[in-house]
């Protein structure tokens, strides 16, 4: 279902779109939330997703290593502990089937018919076999594969870049992962533009010499104190007119 990584052109720019919280939106878990009971689904979400982001960042300054599907675990039962589990099983499934953002769809088709860029998805992951869905690439290909109106452009895309490759280990925005992704394309820093959501994510991929885009549809303004994007748009739809 994805393009062939053979295929890539070191002619062309690379898109390194962020997956949670830009592609698909990490909120509407608070649907499986509700279901299972949580009062307040829509904070107790919130709380989950940024649980699960400390737990990456805290890991990585320790200089230790647990995988995202642990570290998602572990920040859910920290989010939501009344949960059974039972309940946090069925919680971590619906990550499979996170919604698209409506600007997603015309976005990666208008950038991949146009031939200019290379397009992969780069995120937080483990690409490991394991028993549980919320793990593994195959979380991320779930994910992926469980959004309807993100599964058919997976023909646009190469295979996920995820930081759990045996060579890598190292939580965005440690500036290892970027340098991973570049080694991958064969890429100078230079020619690669990260697509995020999340400021954290922009700030290390300028730090790591990357161009970066931050995708702001709330209309809240950059607030982070650590660095500043190439580009600030409100939709995936109108950075194309900033990227080249």
């Amino acid at each position: 279902m994805w393009k062939d990584i053979a295929s890539a052109s070191a002619q062309k720019r690379l898109i390194a779109f962020d997956l949670f919280g830009t592609l698909l939106d990490t909120s509407s878990i608070a649907g499986a939330l509700r279901s299972e009971g949580v009062a307040d689904a829509s904070s107790a979400a919130q709380l989950w997703r940024r649980y699960q982001l400390e737990y990456t960042w805290r890991v990585e300054c320790m200089g230790s290593y647990i995988d995202f599907d642990e570290c998602t675990k572990r920040s859910l039962a920290h989010a939501a502990p009344d949960l059974s589990a039972e309940a946090r099983e069925e919680v971590m499934a619906a990550y499979a089937h996170l919604e698209a953002y409506d600007d997603v769809g015309s976005a990666i088709k208008t950038l991949a018919q146009e031939g200019k860029f290379d397009l992969v998805v780069f995120t937080n992951g483990k690409s490991s076999s394991s028993d549980t869905l919320a793990g593994t690439r195959k979380m991320v290909e779930a994910a992926v594969n469980g959004s309807p109106s993100l599964a058919p452009l997976a023909q646009y895309l190469f295979p996920p870049i995820v930081v759990d490759d045996e060579s890598l280990r190292h939580y965005k925005p440690a500036k290892a992962a970027y340098d991973h992704v570049a080694k991958t394309f064969g890429r100078d820093a230079k020619d690669i533009w990260l697509i995020s959501s999340n400021p954290f994510d922009i700030v290390g991929a300028k730090s790591a010499g990357w161009n970066a885009a931050w995708v702001d549809r709330a209309g809240e303004g950059w607030k982070d104190g650590l660095g500043q994007p190439d580009v600030v748009a409100r939709s995936l739809v109108d950075l194309r007119q900033h990227i080249e």
